[in-house]
């Protein structure tokens, strides 16, 4: 249940404001019309604080935009510091061979993204991190993966693509089944659109574009 159900506009929570336990590390939901908007880390807070959390910047920029949307947090001697939104990861099916698969953060097997199929790209949010995701077929328990891929230092406010390409059953010179990891670093331009181009085809040479 969230702690605040509903909260308008330029309105706040009021004097009784939010208990919160103290001395562990603390994931913040924003959510609007049932649906989770963005997701925040926050540091473990010391016992007897009192912070004011303030939502600041906008939601249609990028998240590692200084503009984009991000949480304040001010305390007794003024700013503590900003959070910006938890780094989201999108998984990308390419491999033409390979039946829907699952995804699963290796050290727990934590399911991030399930029935993944054949083109299909879905993100996720997670905490800031290092990441080793494994794939497996869709339904399948966890054990043995098809492929895994380190996804290093995923930081608050970026994104990040993890794409599986090559061939399950790969042929005589063709790539066998892995996994690639792209950070979307493109710079923001304001006067037009920016296009970064990723070759995830395994069984076509180098392209131009």
């Amino acid at each position: 249940n969230p702690e605040v159900p509903s909260l308008a506009r330029f309105a706040d929570t009021g004097a009784a404001g939010i208990v919160l336990p103290a001395g562990q590390p603390l994931r913040i939901g924003i959510a609007a019309g049932g649906a989770t908007v963005t997701s925040f880390s926050a540091p473990a807070l010391p016992g007897g604080a009192e912070l004011f959390v303030i939502a600041i910047g906008r939601l249609g920029d990028l998240p590692r935009q200084p503009t984009g949307f991000s949480l304040a947090a001010i305390g007794d001697a003024g700013l503590v510091g900003i959070l910006a939104q938890d780094p989201t990861v999108y998984a990308l099916h390419a491999s033409p061979d390979a039946p829907d698969v699952d995804v699963r953060v290796a050290a727990s097997d934590a399911l991030l993204i399930g029935d993944l199929g054949y083109g299909e790209l879905r993100g996720v949010q997670v905490p800031p991190g290092s990441y080793e995701l494994d794939f497996y077929a869709a339904g399948s328990a966890p054990g043995t993966p098809a492929a895994s891929a380190q996804v290093p230092g995923l930081a608050a406010g970026e994104r990040y693509l993890a794409g599986a390409t090559g061939f399950l059953a790969p042929g005589s010179g063709e790539p066998g089944f892995q996994l690639i990891a792209v950070a979307a670093e493109l710079a923001v331009d304001a006067d037009g659109a920016r296009l970064g181009a990723i070759h995830p085809s395994p069984d076509a040479p180098a392209v131009a574009i």
